[in-house]
């Protein structure tokens, strides 16, 4: 089950990727006008800054429906930054091919292939910035201990389930907080679970009956838990 801050990062994410893709096509635009620019070919086109705001804003909001079929706003957790940040080169590219596609059989007749190629690569530029800040941001706060996803650990003292709780308390930045841990999967364990309410359980205990693994993948199908497996 999704938590709230999660979600609410997300959602948060779509203005900031929108506000960066603008954010890019402006710092083409002065770029462009700059002497390093100029000097190497002069500017024969003729839009103002607020044509061209005009023009951009609908083009970042089209990039952003690109990003959300690229997936780029998946609500999965535990998904890598290095895919993630392939992603975002994917998903600007492939709004840069629609908007090519855009001008060639509109016709119309614009200077645009600096602008366009450099708000490209400064999309992807502060689009991935902007992702990997984000992440740093998540991090600070599961370090807070906000938003940390709750995670109870079942298995036997001294096996895996001691490895997993000292890592995962040694690295808080990874966003799971150690709720509990239970020997065997039974009713006592159902009903301390019950009372902390995690969003995971790691189940570690390769000792354990097959009735009891069934029994504890059915409670948390039930009540809407994770249910992670460690051999």
């Amino acid at each position: 089950m999704m938590k709230k801050s999660e979600l609410y990062l997300i959602f948060l994410q779509v203005p900031v990727d929108f506000l960066l893709l603008i954010l890019a096509g402006i710092s083409a635009y002065f770029l462009r006008f700059s002497d390093w620019a100029t000097g190497l070919k002069p500017v024969i086109f003729d839009i103002s800054f607020g044509e061209y705001i005009n023009l951009i804003i609908p083009i970042a909001a089209a990039w952003v429906v690109i990003f959300i079929l690229a997936g780029l706003y998946s609500t999965d957790p535990n998904k890598k930054l290095l895919p993630e940040l392939q992603r975002v080169v994917f998903a600007c590219s492939s709004g840069l091919a629609a908007l090519a596609l855009y001008i060639m059989f509109n016709q119309e007749i614009f200077d645009s292939r600096f602008l366009v190629a450099v708000s490209w690569f400064l999309a992807i530029l502060y689009v991935g910035g902007g992702r990997i800040a984000m992440r740093l941001f998540k991090r600070h706060l599961y370090k807070s201990g906000i938003g940390a996803r709750r995670i109870a650990v079942i298995g036997h003292h001294g096996s895996a389930a001691e490895e997993i709780i000292k890592f995962l308390k040694e690295h808080k930045e990874i966003g799971y907080q150690i709720i509990g841990q239970y020997v065997h999967f039974n009713e006592e364990t159902i009903s301390g679970l019950l009372v902390n309410k995690p969003d995971e359980i790691i189940f570690t205990n390769p000792r354990a009956h097959e009735n009891e693994t069934l029994s504890a993948i059915k409670f948390c199908n039930e009540h809407q838990i994770v249910f992670k497996y460690s051999a």
